[in-house]
């Protein structure tokens, strides 16, 4: 079951969500249904850990969501800046995670700022995309080599370009964040 409690979302000055209450059984069929700009995306976006509401909490079986996107089966762990809280989002694909702008609306634009890929063989010849930024290494001699794949040209719409590049300047605070899970060792690049 999912449990939205008490949950309140702002963006400035603008209230989008003003203590919203649910629950959400499993295996129902449910819609969320509103007009134009009345925060139906940002519900969805606070459900799904890509928006930190300001008040509140959302619930899967008893769990608070934020933590359990943490828990996702991950070799390594990075925080975003407290700035980008309503920026940028975190998309988690299988081995890798997508740092991806929140506003991008252009049809057939995806937002990427950047892929994490934890990739098990080192790439001999990386494109211009592409950035190695260590490697991970388990007590069992397990080793995976974490990447970053930056957005290409057409990732993001003009509208939001600048966006892109002010915070692509600044991943590095991403990237000094990232700590290796437990059994696991990091070593930057």
């Amino acid at each position: 079951m999912i449990s939205i409690q008490h949950l309140h979302c702002a963006f400035g000055s603008r209230q989008v969500l003003c203590d919203i209450n649910a629950d959400i059984e499993q295996g129902g069929m449910y819609a969320v249904m509103g007009l134009n700009g009345c925060g139906k995306t940002t519900l969805l976006r606070c459900i799904g850990n890509l928006i930190r509401p300001q008040e509140g909490v959302v619930r899967i079986d008893g769990v608070d969501a934020s933590v359990i996107m943490k828990i996702i089966e991950e070799m390594y762990s990075f925080e975003m800046p407290d700035r980008w809280k309503d920026l940028v989002g975190v998309r988690h694909k299988g081995n890798h995670a997508d740092l991806v702008l929140l506003w991008e609306e252009e049809p057939g634009c995806e937002g990427l700022l950047v892929r994490l890929k934890c990739l098990k063989l080192r790439k001999t010849k990386p494109d211009e995309y592409t950035e190695l930024l260590g490697k991970l290494s388990g007590k069992d001699g397990e080793r995976r080599y974490l990447y970053a794949a930056y957005g290409r040209e057409g990732t993001v719409s003009e509208v939001n370009e600048d966006l892109y590049w002010r915070l692509r300047d600044q991943l590095w605070m991403v990237f000094d964040s990232l700590r290796p899970a437990e059994g696991y060792d990091w070593e930057p690049v």
